[in-house]
């Protein structure tokens, strides 16, 4: 009895733990309008430009999604997925540009 107590526990404190924060709102990081969330699995920005206006839009998501940069989809939107605590707060053009910043880094370290 008391090793399944000890297991719900545990397992209690790892699904909690598992979660990230994100940053929840419109517009920059640091506005009133956006704010840091907890218990996400993956964050997210959404870019859309209309007419030259653009507006960004950040948001978590309970089901964790698989992070590989970003993507184009209707005409004039982008959407940036990562998997990290507060990774959603650089500009969507970052997150595109991250892994090959990252290459070219490990590549100099090998070489």
């Amino acid at each position: 009895m008391k090793s399944m107590l000890v297991s719900i526990v545990l397992m209690a404190l790892i699904s909690t733990g598992l979660c990230i924060k994100c940053y929840v709102g419109k517009g920059d990081v640091g506005s009133s309008y956006v704010t840091e969330t907890g218990g996400f699995k993956t964050c997210s920005v959404h870019t859309i430009e209309i007419g030259g206006v653009s507006a960004v839009l950040r948001a978590g998501v309970p089901t964790e999604m698989t992070e590989g940069g970003c993507t184009d989809g209707v005409i004039g939107t982008e959407t940036c997925l990562c998997n990290t605590d507060l990774c959603n707060g650089a500009p969507a053009t970052v997150h595109a540009i991250m892994p090959i910043i990252a290459m070219a880094v490990l590549v100099k370290l090998i070489v």
